[in-house]
C-alpha cells in the first residue's frame, strides 16, 4: 500500500514589523508549513514571483509599497493571480476592507491576538491546496462564481465579526 503523499505549503509572510514575522513565522511552521518572509512590497513582491508560494500574508502599510498594491499587482499576474492573499493591517477603515473585498483578499484585523484570526483561514486554504483547489487556475464559470461569491459572503461576515456587528443590525 502506497503512503499518502503529503503536500508542503509554502507561506510568504510580509511585514515591516519583525515581531509580527517571528511569531507568525513561528506558527505558521508548527502548522507544517514551510515559510519565507519579507520586509517590504517590493522583497514581496520579487519572491512571490520567484518561490510561488501557496499562501501569501502581506501588511498593507509598509515600507517601498504598499501590501494592496501588492495584492492587485499579483492579481494581475498570470503565475500570481491564484494564489490566496491574507491582508493583515491595523486599518479598519472602510476604503481598505473595501479594497481587500475587491482584491478577494482575505481581510484580517492587525491586534495582539492576531493568530486566532489567521489560523482558521489558513486551514480553510489548506483544506483547498490539498484537494488540488488551490493549484488550478480560474475557470470563469457559473461554479467559479458561487465560489468567488461565497468566499466575498464570509469574508464580509468575518469583517463584521471583528468589528462587532451582528447580522440585522
Amino acid at each position: 500500500m502506497r503512503e499518502p503523499t503529503i503536500m508542503t505549503k509554502n507561506i510568504l509572510i510580509d511585514d515591516d514589523d519583525a515581531d509580527v514575522v517571528e511569531l507568525l513565522t513561528r506558527r505558521c511552521q508548527s502548522l507544517g508549513w514551510n515559510v519565507d518572509s519579507a520586509n517590504n512590497a517590493m522583497t514581496a513582491l520579487g519572491k512571490a514571483e520567484e518561490n510561488l508560494p501557496d499562501v501569501v500574508i502581506l501588511d498593507v502599510e509598509m515600507p517601498q509599497g504598499n501590501g494592496l498594491s501588492v495584492c492587485e499587482m499579483m492579481s494581475n499576474h498570470e503565475q500570481l493571480r491564484s494564489i490566496p492573499v491574507i491582508m493583515l493591517t491595523s486599518s479598519s477603515s472602510e476604503s481598505t476592507v473595501r479594497r481587500c473585498h475587491e482584491l478577494c483578499a482575505y481581510y484580517v484585523l492587525k491586534c495582539p491576538n492576531v493568530w486566532p484570526r489567521i489560523e482558521p483561514i489558513l486551514h480553510e486554504l489548506t483544506g483547498s491546496l490539498e484537494s488540488g483547489e488551490g493549484s488550478k487556475m480560474p475557470q470563469h464559470t457559473a461554479e467559479t462564481s458561487e465560489r468567488a461569491e461565497l468566499a466575498a459572503t464570509r469574508l464580509m461576515d468575518a469583517v463584521f465579526a471583528t468589528i462587532g456587528v451582528e447580522d440585522g443590525e
